[in-house]
């Protein structure tokens, strides 16, 4: 029963008695001596003593749910959150200690100030624990995160970001506008959301996002956007949906380049534990400007995807199709595949990885572009909220038709904070 003393963070007595009981089958007796030591070294409140003898424990060749899961408890009650999430993480792969692992990373993320993948990970145990002491403890912790959303009405984010491109273009559409030049940029991304009625999973908000890209030299390939416009997201059965509203102006070297009127729906629920499917639809007029007229039309955006952590790791895979009716009868029917995974590598350190490739079937031409777009991302958390990250994009475009065909290579060193 000395197990059952570690419940500060264990939390159903059946599973911490399946726990201990596999701590000690198949262990020799000094292993065994250590981790019951260990455990009454964390009864008495001395972390520290009960970490060496864990440690200890393992190095005799004991290697239990039990003891990776004492070493979790005892590497949070140090404030040591990178080694507590590893054995969280080892522990979240395995069917029976993943609802409690899942709990305790949630724990974890909270204590650091990563309220939304705490979140995620207290939904993960709410969803999956079959013990129902653990289940409303989840319960317990989205609730109290939900309370602190409640306080605040509106969010926000800025972002500022000096770079370098070795070869300037713009990409309208199918338009694509190579400068053959390399120069320096500025670019200026903020956005903000206000909460008019209700939750964030059940209310109303009213959104509004901004854009700015200016080159030191290259005027003419300068790029702005401006977006406003209302989402509703309500629960509809096991389905978190959104339905939503906006309008678009994009500017090229500050004069007015196009207008896009759009209605958007997302829905996504749990098809399998820890795996989310996310559907999309989004139907766009477009009103573009000279010389860009034959931009103008409708355009219809379906995607579908999946999402999962996975081993600590925020995975996303999408598909998406994109049919076309424009003024320009040549305008292609488009095919995207992207996969997007980012993951905490320490307590300040995060990195991340966006590819995706995008193939172009023009109607009335032979013309048939693939592009190739990898994004690497790696950012540190520093003072007052703010983040530090450097930035690398490359770009490659090809083409049955040369004119069309361009390489570009992005590098970039950002500030940025979420409000």
């Amino acid at each position: 029963m000395h197990f059952l003393r570690t419940t500060v963070l264990l939390l159903t007595s059946a599973i911490l008695l399946s726990l201990s009981a596999g701590a000690a089958a198949g262990a020799d007796l000094s292993a065994a001596e250590m981790f019951d030591s260990g455990i009454q070294a964390f009864a008495d409140g001395n972390y520290a003593k009960a970490l060496a003898l864990f440690q200890a424990a393992k190095r005799a060749g004991l290697n239990s749910p039990a003891l990776r899961y004492n070493l979790g408890v005892t590497y949070f009650k140090l404030k040591r959150y990178k080694a507590a999430r590893k054995e969280f993480e080892g522990l979240s792969a395995e069917s029976e200690t993943a609802p409690l692992a899942h709990y305790n990373l949630g724990l974890i993320a909270r204590a650091s100030g990563e309220k939304a993948q705490a979140k995620h990970h207290f939904q993960i145990a709410f969803r999956t624990a079959t013990d129902e002491k653990l289940r409303r403890l989840a319960d317990d912790r989205l609730r109290e995160l939900t309370a602190a959303e409640k306080d605040r009405w509106w969010w926000g984010y800025l972002s500022f970001t000096p770079g370098y491109d070795d070869n300037v273009a713009l990409i309208a559409d199918s338009e694509v506008l190579v400068g053959d030049v390399d120069d320096y940029f500025i670019e200026i991304i903020g956005s903000a959301t206000a909460q008019l009625i209700g939750t964030r999973q059940n209310g109303l908000q009213l959104k509004a996002t901004g854009y700015y890209q200016d080159y030191l030299d290259a005027d003419e390939f300068d790029f702005g956007n401006l977006r406003l416009g209302p989402e509703l997201d309500f629960t509809l059965g096991r389905w978190q949906t959104s339905l939503a509203g906006f309008i678009d102006r994009s500017y090229i070297d500050k004069d007015l380049f196009e207008q896009i009127f759009s209605a958007e729906l997302r829905g996504s629920r749990e098809i399998f534990r820890n795996l989310d499917l996310r559907l999309r639809y989004q139907l766009s007029f477009i009103d573009a400007e000279s010389p860009f007229g034959n931009l103008s039309g409708n355009r219809h955006r379906m995607t579908a995807g999946l999402h999962s952590l996975i081993l600590g790791t925020d995975t996303r895979l999408d598909y998406t199709l994109e049919l076309n009716d424009r003024d320009d009868p040549d305008f292609p029917i488009r095919h995207t595949v992207a996969f997007l995974a980012d993951r905490d590598l320490t307590d300040l350190w995060s990195a991340g990885v966006n590819a995706s490739y995008r193939y172009s079937d023009f109607q009335t031409t032979s013309r048939a572009d693939q592009r190739i777009w990898l994004s690497l991302r790696v950012s540190r958390s520093i003072a007052w909220g703010f983040r530090v990250f450097g930035k690398y994009d490359h770009i490659r475009n090809v083409s049955n038709l040369d004119e069309n065909e361009f390489n570009s290579n992005v590098f970039s060193i950002g500030l940025e904070r979420f409000f």
